[in-house]
């Protein structure tokens, strides 16, 4: 209750929006920001040495299978979802030092099946405080209320509702240059909470809880820049996750099994600034994640990945992106899983207020088998969409889009599905 009550508050305080800021000073046409008179873009109310950014958007999905359920079992349920989507950006104006603060919600409505409706929150606070020239210390808090998806692999099949998902993270860092070598450090604590489900018949799904967990990641990064435009860096991390108390597994005839690890990984790599038409960076190293159970076996292989933004024209971008990384899974007989994600996204300024967008994403998920007698998961996971924004004029927008997904799963029967989602939203910005 107090949960809901607190979501409720932050949503409130979003539709308030117009009223606080109808104090504040619309930016002035065509100056000192720098935007065109005819840009289509948001420009913001200026509130002192603040610029504010508020957005709100109203739309309708129709989604061909709200349970990500496997049509070879039962047969697929789609739906019509409606959305509220209020956010709110707020950014410093000053020479020195910066504060970002960005909040995002999406009511969602599920038409004929109340039991899915759910709202998302994401708060994301950031800062830098400028302490030399080349230095300055940053520090980020961050907040998400996200259920979990239907047919999530480690969320409860017999739930009647979606389970209940909290992050918050909280993150401090110092960065500093000495002439050609730039230094990193940073710590980050992420705290993940699930909630309880709850099945038809009434009865409370405790072990839910018992994936709680906290997470600390401590990270350095050394950079050389060998040339304008080039840097050779290596980056090493460790972790240590905390499960809040063991993982229940009474009802399968299984022990407990206490989850807690410990891990690393060394990274190597090299990033580019190619004169704005090409960014990024690749990498490869190595990662491993030991657990405290002597039943769950240690985790380790190649670590890396690769991550480019390349601008051809002044009106369409690619962007690409590949990495590798060990994940947590409760999954009985696994210890965690390896998963390998590409995705890579076009966007194209096809008018001055017309941008077109397109999507594909292919992940493969290994997970990697305990002591227990169970076979091994592995699942490859498909995603595709194409969309298309519109600028009716600064304030007002409209955009639609297309997603298909698609999950074909191995030694795990009944969990393949694929689904089509349409949806059609209009806004209004600032």
């Amino acid at each position: 209750m107090k949960k809901k009550l607190i979501v409720n508050l932050i949503l409130l305080s979003l539709a308030s929006i117009p009223c606080v800021v109808s104090a504040a000073t619309p930016l002035p046409e065509g100056t000192p920001d720098g935007t065109p008179e005819n840009d289509y873009s948001a420009k913001g109310l200026r509130a002192g040495s603040f610029t504010i950014k508020p957005t709100l958007e109203l739309g309708g999905n129709w989604n061909s299978n709200i349970f990500n359920g496997d049509s070879r079992v039962t047969p697929d349920t789609n739906a019509f979802v409606t959305h509220i989507k209020p956010s709110l950006n707020v950014a410093s104006n000053w020479n020195r030092h910066a504060v970002d603060l960005n909040v995002q919600s999406d009511i969602q409505n599920y038409i004929d099946h109340p039991h899915e409706d759910r709202q998302i929150v994401n708060v994301d606070l950031n800062g830098r405080l400028d302490v030399l020239r080349d230095s300055f210390a940053f520090a980020r808090f961050g907040y998400v209320n996200q259920p979990e998806q239907r047919g999530a692999p480690d969320s409860p099949v017999n739930a009647v509702k979606p389970t209940g998902h909290q992050t918050l993270l909280g993150q401090l860092g110092y960065d500093h240059q000495i002439y050609r070598v730039r230094v990193n450090a940073n710590h980050l604590i992420a705290q993940d909470i699930f909630a309880d489900g709850e099945t038809g018949a009434g009865t409370t799904i405790k072990n839910n809880q018992n994936r709680s967990r906290m997470t600390n990641t401590s990270t350095l990064r050394l950079g050389y820049e060998i040339r304008p435009g080039y840097e050779a860096f290596v980056k090493g991390s460790y972790n240590f996750i905390n499960y809040d108390s063991k993982y229940q597994q009474g009802a399968l005839g299984l022990p407990d099994t206490q989850r807690s690890s410990k891990g690393y990984s060394v990274v190597t790599g090299l990033a580019l600034e190619l004169t704005g038409k090409l960014t990024g960076n690749a990498r490869i190293g190595y990662q491993s994640q030991n657990y405290d159970d002597p039943r769950l076996s240690t985790i380790s292989g190649v670590a890396g990945g690769l991550t480019l933004k390349w601008t051809p024209t002044g009106l369409t971008t690619v962007t690409s992106d590949v990495t590798r990384s060990i994940n947590e899974t409760t999954q009985v007989g696994s210890t965690g899983f390896f998963s390998t994600a590409f995705t890579t996204t076009v966007e194209h300024e096809l008018l001055r207020n017309l941008t077109l967008s397109a999507q594909g994403g292919y992940t493969y998920n290994e997970y990697i088998g305990g002591n227990f007698p169970n076979p091994a998961r592995t699942e490859s996971v498909y995603l595709a969409s194409v969309g298309a924004k519109y600028l009716l004029n600064r304030y007002l927008f409209a955009n639609t889009s297309y997603q298909y997904n698609n999950r074909q799963v191995q030694n795990v029967a009944g969990v393949n599905y694929d689904s089509n989602i349409v949806y059609v939203g209009i806004g209004s910005q600032f």
